[in-house]
């Protein structure tokens, strides 16, 4: 499969991702930065989502060259693209713990009640029917997600927090440390010095 094959084949993800990355770059300067933080890992997220889709869909054993180059950059772009944002972001992590928790417990509670059809066999319905119901059930479901989001929060904000600037200050001492030694000056000799005295 050529390139321009793969790429007029999955247009819809291609574009759906380049978006997705564009939105992220963009919320990452919103003026306030834990809501913006918050909104852009979303993103980011759903960008992820997004790349591993299509990567999914790349050829295993069919793939011109080209076609295996974009991939493995693409690959890279991503990568990059993440390391960037915790970077950039690090000092804003520990807010999404309670939002990291809560999306996982929401994709974890809806996906078992959609593929066990759990509300229609406990309230003994239809998919159409009971809106109501339907409604008071996902608000319990959130409120009980968001207790618990909370609690997760309080308990393990400190130590992710603490992991975090563990990180960024190696991180931050190894990128020192190589600048130091890039602009110190390099000794002379005893001859070059008697050279320079005559």
């Amino acid at each position: 499969m050529s390139l321009s094959g793969f790429l007029k084949k999955n247009s819809h993800l291609v574009t759906a991702l380049g978006v997705l990355v564009a939105v992220t770059a963009y919320t990452t300067g919103l003026p306030h930065r834990p809501v913006g933080t918050v909104i852009s890992f979303l993103f980011l997220t759903m960008s992820v989502l997004v790349f591993l889709e299509l990567l999914r869909r790349f050829p295993a054993a069919e793939g011109s060259v080209v076609l295996v180059v974009f991939e493995n950059l693409l690959a890279l772009a991503v990568l990059a693209l993440v390391a960037y944002w915790l970077l950039h972001m690090a000092e804003f992590l520990p807010y999404l713990v309670p939002v990291f928790v809560f999306m996982c417990l929401a994709s974890l509670f809806s996906y078992i009640i959609k593929s066990l059809d759990l509300f229609n066999r406990v309230f003994r319905t239809s998919s159409r029917s009971r809106g109501g119901l339907r409604f008071i059930v996902w608000l319990i479901l959130i409120c009980g997600m968001l207790f618990v989001s909370h609690r997760a929060s309080v308990v393990a904000g400190p130590h992710v927090q603490r992991t975090l600037h563990w990180l960024y200050a190696q991180l931050l001492s190894d990128s020192t440390a190589e600048q130091t030694s890039a602009e110190a000056p390099v000794p002379q000799g005893r001859g070059d010095e008697g050279h320079d005295e005559e």
